[in-house]
């Protein structure tokens, strides 16, 4: 929900089913020079891109000023300016009493949203508003990076308040659409995707999505509700929803319990198998991290069981950023253990990485040994190109394209370990990087 005014008075209003502002909102923000660290692409493109499929980049009804791109494009701008500098329109955003969309005024809805404002909105029942939910987006041909893209925009506005992640097993597949009914008295749906995975990658996603809760060491309940969901296909859908309203996290629950009885009858209960949703702020940016970061799903799906002593090696590494009040989204694992994840060969430590103000109040910019864990020396990723910037740490760790994640920890990409061992070719180095060349080789989609 966001912020808006009517009559004077704060009032919350969805825009789940216009992410067009959203694509506005994103334009705002890199006018601003306040773009998100997960936006890693053109976003003056996406914004021509959307409006271009959607009219033609011209305005119904409004040819005379914005007639091709280059017009929506100063307009724009000047709006951001106008509103910036405290330009407030005479008229509220008129929005659809029929279906609670806006008839017009997506610019202003998003530069306010940018600007961190509050617009003024009336409702008036003459139209009905259009709809630039993700069906659309879907139709006109986005890609997953750019669908991602614009939904995690959409949570960030919201500063992930209400937010929450559904997964339906598929065990419930054929009451899919029945669940989401159920669920839509309590939420927006915001989107939506299927996912399928081979039989040992399913396994290891299910243990990363409960590793929120139990950390890199899933407990007995897990791997018995692995039995139960082996039984089928390792396909599964996910929602991105908005609550319609506050939620407790006991009502979150009472949900779920509500959704386990109806549909018990092919679901038992006590097994667990009909959906997962997330309780919690944390939770909900755990589950985002995984499902909707295009290159760590693609991991996935080449990821195999794990030995229990990396697994292991992985909980001491967690205990010991417990110990140092190293907070994990900060920190991403590099070198060997990037290979022994997916299998290719084991680790003898545990290497690490973590973004510069984190390491200037602990450690220096040299190799730091803490045991049978070891921090790295600043900036460990290499690069041989002569067009492209060198990724520092912190492009390593805070954009998603650099890292994947493992049982909720930030591993960095099998191609940035590659070129990082590529440019330093010792013995070990030119192993892995035969290791490492063979695997790509072998999934060409990474």
């Amino acid at each position: 929900m966001i912020n808006v005014t009517l009559d004077g008075k704060p009032h919350k209003f969805s825009i789940s089913d216009r992410l067009d502002i959203i694509v506005k909102y994103l334009y705002v923000l890199d006018n601003l020079e306040q773009l998100p660290n997960f936006v890693s692409l053109n976003v003056r493109e996406l914004y021509y891109k959307h409006i271009h499929i959607r009219n033609g980049s011209k305005e119904p009804g409004d040819e005379s000023r914005k007639n091709n791109i280059n017009d929506f494009f100063q307009i724009f701008d000047e709006l951001i300016i106008s509103i910036k500098q405290g330009y407030k329109a005479q008229h509220p955003i008129p929005i659809s009493s029929k279906n609670n969309l806006p008839l017009n005024g997506a610019h202003r809805l998003a530069t306010a949203l940018g600007l961190g404002l509050s617009p003024d909105i009336i409702y008036s029942d003459e139209n009905i508003g259009g709809s630039w939910g993700d069906d659309w987006f879907k139709c006109s041909g986005f890609s997953t990076n750019e669908l991602n893209t614009i939904v995690k925009a959409f949570t960030f506005a919201q500063k992930y308040n209400d937010m929450y992640l559904l997964i339906l097993w598929q065990p419930s597949a054929e009451y899919w659409d029945d669940i989401e009914k159920d669920l839509s008295i309590y939420f927006n749906i915001v989107y939506g995707d299927v996912e399928r995975l081979n039989r040992e990658s399913f396994n290891e996603f299910v243990k990363d999505v409960y590793s929120f809760d139990c950390g890199p060491k899933v407990g007995p309940n897990i791997e018995r509700k692995l039995t139960y969901l082996n039984k089928h296909p390792g396909k599964f859908k996910f929602i991105v929803m908005e609550s319609k309203s506050p939620l407790a996290k006991d009502s979150i629950k009472r949900i779920k319990q509500e959704v386990r009885e109806k549909y018990q009858r092919i679901c038992p209960m006590e097994q667990f198998i009909t959906l997962h949703i997330s309780e919690s702020k944390g939770e909900f940016k755990h589950l985002e991290d995984i499902l909707l970061n295009e290159e760590n799903m693609k991991i996935i799906n080449t990821r195999t069981q794990l030995s229990e002593d990396f697994i292991e090696k992985l909980c001491l590494y967690q205990q010991k950023l417990d110990e140092l009040n190293i907070i994990k989204s900060k920190c991403c694992i590099v070198g060997s253990s990037t290979l022994n994840s997916l299998n290719l060969r084991k680790a003898d430590d545990i290497d690490f990485t973590l973004l510069q103000n984190e390491r200037a109040e602990k450690f220096d910019n040299g190799v730091t040994a803490l045991g049978e864990i070891d921090v790295v020396a600043y900036n460990y990723p290499r690069t041989f190109s002569f067009s492209e910037s060198k990724i520092t740490d912190t492009q390593l760790i805070q954009n998603p394209k650099n890292h994947f994640f493992l049982r909720g920890l930030k591993f960095a990409h099998p191609k940035v370990v590659l070129q990082r061992k590529q440019y330093q070719r010792r013995d070990k180095d030119i192993r892995d990087i035969k290791l490492l060349g063979e695997y790509l080789r072998a999934h060409p989609g990474l």
